[in-house]
């Protein structure tokens, strides 16, 4: 079964971040979606899916400096998303059935960085990097994998108001992020025959925040 044929099945696999949004989104787009903790992606066993979706973040609500930084907030922070990740990633094929597609997601500001967010800019791109290895890794198969750069707000909502995870467009102070209907149509996309021609890519769908590169 392909992304491209009905029924599609779907898992979200997420720590510290809440995905329900998405997975309505997808729902609404005939999508049947799951989800599964990274304890029950270590099990397996379960029906292949044609899609998995993951998304690991630190559980920050604040910026938080380095100096203020300890080497136990560092690994809570920018190294255990990114264990979650490389365990979501290791499992995927399986929960595949060797064919279908991985979509990662991540804040857009870890693009470029923002004051007392090292660490959770850190996992991102880490994360980005093991998403690109993966894809690589894939590459000839039956499986692509990609990365969906986010506002941060719809993956971390508690840090919609941080100075700096923004910037706003020259000539005008509109900002309309996209809402979970235009991130599930992204994800749509990069599950059917679309994604079949990118691997191991970023979309930035932030808006027009960062424009990067």
């Amino acid at each position: 079964m392909t992304a491209d044929t009905f029924p599609r099945s779907a898992v979200i696999i997420a720590t510290g971040c809440d995905l329900s949004w998405l997975s309505e989104a997808l729902g609404s787009l005939g999508w049947t979606v799951g989800t599964r903790t990274i304890d029950e992606v270590a099990q397996g066993g379960d029906d292949p899916v044609d899609l998995v979706v993951h998304c690991h973040m630190p559980g920050i609500t604040a910026p938080v400096p380095i100096a203020a930084t300890s080497t136990d907030g560092w690994d809570n922070s920018a190294m255990r998303p990114m264990v979650h990740t490389l365990a979501t990633l290791r499992a995927a094929p399986a929960m595949l059935g060797g064919r279908g597609a991985v979509v990662g997601l991540g804040p857009a500001f870890a693009l470029q960085g923002t004051a007392g967010l090292a660490a959770l800019a850190a996992a991102a791109e880490g994360q980005r990097t093991l998403v690109k290895a993966t894809a690589r890794q894939w590459l000839g198969g039956s499986i692509v994998s990609n990365w969906i750069s986010v506002a941060t707000e719809m993956l971390l909502p508690a840090l919609a108001d941080v100075p700096n995870l923004t910037r706003y467009s020259v000539g005008s102070s509109v900002r309309r992020p996209p809402g979970g209907a235009q991130i599930a149509a992204l994800v749509d996309a990069l599950a059917g025959g679309a994604g079949q021609a990118l691997a191991g890519q970023t979309l930035i769908a932030d808006g027009g925040d960062w424009m990067t590169p």
